[in-house]
């Protein structure tokens, strides 16, 4: 198999592509960025690109991590044939993907790749077989656009970090304070109990861009910087089983 190396973008690259071998398909994982036209137009077949949501849904460049904030127990690895817009492209092939009450934003995309490179050998043949007949636009869906995420997104506020240590299940006011991702999430789902919150936040935004909140005093400093890496929910309160103070080692709690 010829391969090929980018320098730095890919248009230093298209005059040697454009003269390489006939190729039956582009296929794109995890790129991020859009597809020139010129590349789009390479393959005989079709450009496919890998995309870890059942889109529609979550279309953008963090799907795994939306599918957990929004709590779906269902989800799907989409080949979809790409265009020049970004995951809006004809659906060629669904894989169903259950998913677990305690997955987290590594074992998801673990799961979704690995199902994706057992099985997207055979749908592109059955695809480049079938004469490309069987893609299916996606219908207009209103789901939030699985964007790319900044630190701030992983902000929640102390007041409701202890509400989810005490099992309470009103929001408390500070709920607007949330970063800009989980105040999106709840204003979609506001019946949301703070332990629901943290929990979903911990296991979707782990390790980036990571689930923090500030402590008041600590060790008589204030306003200290706490990282929650992993936890658990027991009788509705939430339980952070891994812990990070800005300047300290992760501390493993019981």
């Amino acid at each position: 198999i010829q391969v090929f190396h980018v320098p730095e973008k890919l248009t230093a690259m298209q005059a040697t592509l454009q003269a390489a071998p006939t190729i039956d398909f582009l296929v794109v994982v995890s790129f991020g960025y859009l597809i020139p036209a010129w590349l789009l137009e390479l393959p005989r077949v079709a450009p496919v690109n890998v995309h870890p949501s059942a889109l529609p849904l979550y279309r953008g460049s963090s799907p795994g991590q939306f599918v957990l904030l929004y709590g779906e127990a269902q989800s799907a690895v989409s080949i979809m044939k790409m265009n020049t817009k970004f995951d809006q492209g004809a659906v060629i092939e669904r894989l169903p993907i259950t998913v677990s009450p305690l997955e987290t934003q590594s074992s998801y995309y673990d799961k979704a790749f690995e199902l994706a490179a057992d099985k997207l050998p055979q749908a592109l043949q059955v695809f480049a077989d079938n004469g490309n007949a069987t893609t299916q636009a996606p219908p207009p869906a209103d789901s939030p656009l699985a964007r790319k995420l900044s630190r701030e997104d992983g902000y929640i506020p102390y007041e409701i970090m202890q509400a989810a240590l005490a099992g309470q299940t009103t929001m408390p006011t500070t709920a607007t304070k949330l970063g800009p991702v989980l105040a999106e999430l709840y204003q979609h789902q506001p019946s949301l109990t703070p332990t629901q919150l943290v929990d979903r936040a911990v296991r979707a935004l782990t390790p980036w861009p990571g689930v923090w909140t500030t402590i008041p005093e600590y060790k008589d400093k204030t306003n200290v910087r706490q990282k929650v890496l992993a936890g658990t929910i027991s009788q509705n309160r939430y339980h952070p089983t891994l812990i990070q103070y800005e300047g300290e080692a992760v501390k493993k709690l019981e």
